[in-house]
């Protein structure tokens, strides 16, 4: 090697090399083309940047790639090398060589021409390209080996890349190991890797390739975006690259959570409660919140389960994050997989052709609320247990798992210990649901916190038109004491709503609230002025009767599931209702007119009641 070319490559190798991408590349690329052109000896001859980054150093026709990419500055090069003649090729390369290099010259004046005529054709290309900038998708543009070669405002924007020239050049897979990108997909690859791969050496389109985007250097959530790849062919067929269009789906899976999920809207501040047992469970709640153990929030039907697992995700670290609830009690056994796992396009007939999204995605970084959790079917357990235990999910149709960090709240109203040694609900998964168990008192348990709940009631559920909140009568608020309230604090609010609505003053009396205490009490109090006398007991007399059999009914069934309480206590209204119209039918000597009257309801509805229930009356 001789002097010149020696104290060259030592000066270039004290610096660090860096990738040659963008319009380095292409220079590279024409430089390389034209040397072999060339008929001319090539003793020295180095491509460089004006700036000094050095592309490529041949000497003698032998390229040294340990060069490549590492910077001398023109200063420290003339310094250094004074001999090496500069040959311009544009304003941004050079060609350095030793005085009366032949081959130097003709290779400039060659590189010259290309780079001036690419740079013309750029120009007018870069004003249609500019014009990709509007457009609201990210598109980008790649050549046969994966290079990118042109991207719009919108790609760097959802790649959160910064420096918008750096990825010209490079590799798909050089740009998200620079970037720190993972693209997760739902489905395997042909290939094995990203699938425009596959489109390179298939040559067919790909369409909606849902991808979730992670990014694992800057830390920003993870997002849902769907691809499609077209394939650019050459006039006989061959693929020289591709075009995709990358369409952002995070919108989809925010009015997703609109519509599927809840936004956790209540905190501990909301639970109405006074009692011990109510304040010692909001206390073991608060603690529970701070972890990211699953919760099991058990219950009567209508003590507020909702309210504790929304106040949970709001106390807890994952506030900031969704909160999606399910009704696991609302979908057949069929639909259930794919409302939690979600699904890829054409998983099963009737299936969108854009897949769907599942609760745990929705849900990720966030909290997903499993309400009646044990009406779940049992074969199914199985697979909602593996994705608590590994914190992945898979799509129905896909085979590629999706780590998801997602924090569950179950709530039941059903015994699930019992349920377990009947063999309806399995102990692995009742184990891994209830690390942490939150009970919540029934009304009838916490007496105390009754009028307190009332009052709260009656101003939320007050008319806008109205001055003010319905008031309870001293003697109602003693029927609302006796009450068993089964349905607890729904039945309360429901009860209420009906009775300001009836009341005719701002008071609620006693009469009015007793015949809300249950619809059908509407129609079985015969509660008039007119009464006969002794009638007024009688009536009193069958309300006693059937609190205190409602009450004996609450005891006996206890926490049984709703359906054979609400079963029994029809029965026992369909019971009074029926010795309520015969004795008022018997009082009236089978008048139905003046019964009707009696009973408070049409002589229509009577009608009605008769025909339906076939009685002998």
């Amino acid at each position: 090697m001789t002097k010149i070319a020696l104290k060259f490559k030592e000066a270039v190798l004290q610096s660090t090399p860096i990738l040659i991408c963008g319009q380095n590349q292409l220079a590279y690329d024409l430089f390389k083309v034209f040397v072999k052109q060339t008929k001319h000896s090539l003793p020295l001859i180095v491509l460089t940047t004006t700036g000094g980054r050095v592309l490529s150093f041949l000497h003698n026709g032998v390229e040294d790639e340990t060069l490549s990419g590492r910077f001398i500055l023109p200063e420290e090069r003339k310094k250094i090398c004074p001999e090496l003649t500069e040959f311009k090729c544009s304003e941004e390369f050079l060609l350095l060589s030793e005085p009366n290099n032949p081959a130097a010259a003709e290779i400039q004046s060659l590189m010259s021409g290309a780079l001036a005529s690419i740079a013309t054709n750029e120009q007018q290309n870069a004003k249609i390209l500019k014009s990709l900038d509007v457009v609201g998708n990210a598109i980008s543009v790649y050549d046969e080996e994966a290079r990118l070669l042109f991207a719009n405002r919108r790609f760097y924007d959802d790649f959160h890349i910064r420096v918008k020239e750096k990825p010209i050049g490079m590799k798909i897979t050089d740009i998200t190991e620079e970037f720190g990108l993972n693209f997760r997909s739902f489905e395997k690859t042909s290939s094995g890797r990203f699938k425009m791969f596959d489109v390179l050496a298939e040559g067919k389109e790909a369409l909606d390739w849902e991808i979730r985007l992670e990014f694992t250097k800057s830390g920003e959530p993870s997002r849902l975006v769907s691809n499609d790849m077209y394939p650019i062919k050459d006039e006989n067929g061959r693929v020289k690259g591709l075009v995709e269009i990358t369409r952002s789906r995070q919108q989809d899976v925010k009015t997703a959570r609109k519509i599927v999920g809840l936004s956790a809207d209540y905190t501990f501040d909301d639970i109405i409660g006074s009692s011990r047992k109510m304040q010692q469970q909001i206390h073991v709640a608060k603690e529970y919140a701070k972890s990211s153990f699953s919760v099991l929030i058990t219950g009567e039907s209508g003590v507020g389960k909702e309210l504790f697992a929304q106040s949970i995700h709001n106390y807890s670290p994952r506030r900031k994050g969704p909160f999606i609830a399910i009704n696991c009690a609302n979908f057949p056994e069929n639909l259930i997989e794919s409302e939690l796992f979600g699904y890829v396009a054409g998983a099963f007939t009737g299936a969108s052709k854009n897949g769907n999204i599942g609760k745990f995605e929705l849900a990720n970084h966030g909290t997903l609320f499993l309400d009646e959790i044990g009406e779940l079917p049992y074969h199914f357990q199985s697979k909602l247990l593996r994705v608590l235990e590994t914190m992945t999910v898979t799509r129905i149709g896909s085979n590629q798992s999706l780590p998801v960090d997602v924090r569950i709240v179950a709530a039941t109203n059903r015994d699930l210990r019992q349920m377990v040694k009947d063999g309806f609900f399995r102990d692995d998964l009742y184990f891994r649901l209830g690390v942490l168990n939150v009970d919540i008192p029934p009304l009838r348990n916490r007496k105390e916190d009754l009028l307190l709940l009332a009052e709260a009631l009656l101003a939320q559920g007050k008319d806008p038109a109205s001055s003010g909140a319905k008031k309870l009568s001293e003697a109602s608020k003693k029927v609302l004491e006796a009450h068993a309230w089964p349905g607890n604090v729904r039945e309360l609010r429901n009860v209420l709503n009906r009775a300001s609505i009836l009341a005719g003053s701002d008071t609620i009396s006693e009469e009015t609230l007793r015949r809300c205490i249950d619809p059908s009490q509407l129609a079985l109090e015969p509660i008039m002025e007119d009464v006969p006398e002794g009638a007024e007991n009688t009536a009193e007399l069958f309300y006693k009767v059937y609190q205190e059999y409602l009450n004996s009914i609450v005891q006996e069934i206890g926490d049984d599931d709703d359906s054979r309480l609400s079963k029994r206590i029809h029965e026992t209204q369909q019971t009074l209702m029926e010795i309520l119209i015969r004795k008022t039918l018997e009082h009236t000597e089978g008048n139905k007119k003046r019964a009707a009257e009696l009973l408070m309801i049409s002589r229509k509805t009577l009608y009605n009641i008769l025909n339906r229930e076939s009685w002998d009356v």
